[in-house]
């Protein structure tokens, strides 16, 4: 007959229960994205969102804390659209570096929604050929967003965000009819509607 076992006889399995892996985090990811702004103006009565607008392509990459918190790095570059230098009189090339903490609300789900805040700022090479004007100037940014990505695989995530930014940029101010005054570039500041398609390979 078998005596019953005694009060240790689980402390082995225990032991290795407790040397089980919690999930393991800290998860990198990188990606590339492409989009594009435009700052909010009025006139005529109606706002519109091209003041300075521009489109361009960015590197960026994640890193996973948890399955919901992350944080994100990236760099993006842009240059004016034809339609906003002819509007303007004025073309940019901006180079963009922001970083950013962010939440995903259903990680495990096949579309996962996230909400970002961040940061960064912004350097913008402008020329007004015409008023025969150039340089380079450094302005901050601060933004809010709200994206989503669908989960193609476990690795592989295709996915669109969209955010509102306040940033400075330069502005070329034109001089009035008559005046000896001549144009001059300006400091602007605003806010601006960007969106963006992304994929991320997260390893």
């Amino acid at each position: 007959m078998t005596p019953p076992p005694g009060p240790g006889a689980d402390r082995g399995t225990d032991r290795v229960r407790e040397k089980e892996p919690i999930d393991p985090w800290l998860r990198p990811a990188f990606g590339v994205r492409l989009g594009g702004y435009g700052f909010r103006h009025s006139g005529d009565g109606k706002t519109r969102w091209n003041e300075g607008e521009a489109g361009g392509i960015g590197l960026f990459s994640t890193l996973d804390f948890t399955h919901y918190w992350f944080a994100e790095l990236g760099i993006d570059f842009y240059t004016a659209t034809d339609g906003a230098v002819k509007r303007e009189g004025i073309d940019r090339t901006t180079g963009s570096t922001v970083a950013a903490v962010g939440f995903r609300f259903a990680p495990h789900f096949v579309f996962t929604p996230y909400a970002q805040i961040g940061g960064g700022f912004d350097i913008t090479k402008f020329e007004a050929k015409d008023e025969g004007i150039s340089g380079t100037r450094l302005d901050g940014l601060a933004f809010v967003g709200l994206g989503g990505e669908f989960n193609i695989r476990d690795h592989a995530k295709l996915g669109l965000n969209f955010r509102v930014l306040a940033a400075g940029y330069p502005g070329l101010q034109q001089s009035e009819e008559g005046s000896s005054d001549p144009a001059r570039v300006v400091h602007d500041f605003g806010v601006a509607s960007q969106f963006q398609l992304f994929f991320r390979y997260a390893l």
